[in-house]
């Protein structure tokens, strides 16, 4: 399973380097849920949802929180 972070109004994945994309094999996987809120944190990220990636490629099982900004 690969959590994701997923911009909300773009669907684009964050990546490690600080950027969005939207090819989901080159989203970072976060180990828990504290990386999420540090990444959040560090990039002052708002309108975004964790996805909780199933399978290699996004698919109908995969869970999606939505996610208020950290302050």
């Amino acid at each position: 399973m690969r959590r994701l972070i997923r911009n909300k109004l773009t669907g684009e994945y964050f990546t490690q380097n600080g950027v969005w994309t939207k090819n989901v094999l080159l989203a970072q996987d976060f180990p828990n849920v504290r990386s999420v809120v540090d990444v959040e944190r560090k990039y002052d990220l708002g309108g975004f949802e964790v996805v909780l990636l199933l399978a290699a490629k996004p698919g109908k099982y995969d869970v999606v929180i939505p996610w208020p900004a950290v302050t």
